[in-house]
């Protein structure tokens, strides 16, 4: 019995972490079409998000006012055949240093004869607030190349 309880609530505590580490790529993705309002002239309507497992697997289809297409490297290739180039992101996981927790997410242009250039990267950066038992937004690094 003592087993079980044990093993309930080590359960309970990892899916707690786990959804706060998905919300926290959420989060930060939702920070970042707020920048994306504020950094382009004409308005985006559809963002491409590269596929990247365990981050942009929980991502809706629509964030904000933008439609989020979460591309696979099938997809990525069909709308490179189709219009011979593309412009994604991609977020990198969550990352701990010097005391500090960051996400990165990095703008790249696609050409269909696979090449790809880095635009622009962004780093959101975190801290821990062990009272609340939570990562808490510090601010924002980063813009164009």
């Amino acid at each position: 019995m003592k087993n079980k309880i044990l093993l309930i609530f080590f359960l309970v505590v990892s899916i707690k972490c786990f959804a706060q580490e998905m919300n926290i790529y959420l989060e930060t993705f939702e920070r970042f079409t707020e920048l994306l309002d504020t950094i382009y002239k004409e308005k985006l309507d559809k963002i491409y998000m590269e596929e990247t497992n365990g981050i942009t697997d929980c991502f809706p289809a629509i964030i904000g006012s933008y439609e989020v297409q979460v591309l696979n490297s099938k997809v990525k290739k069909e709308i490179l055949e189709n219009e011979g180039k593309i412009y994604m992101y991609r977020m990198k996981p969550l990352i701990f240093q010097n005391g500090l927790f960051y996400i990165e997410i990095i703008g790249f242009s696609y050409r269909i004869d696979g090449t790809g250039i880095v635009n622009a990267g962004y780093r959101y950066i975190y801290n821990y607030d062990c009272q609340k038992q939570r990562l808490n937004f510090v601010k924002v690094e980063g813009g164009g190349i």
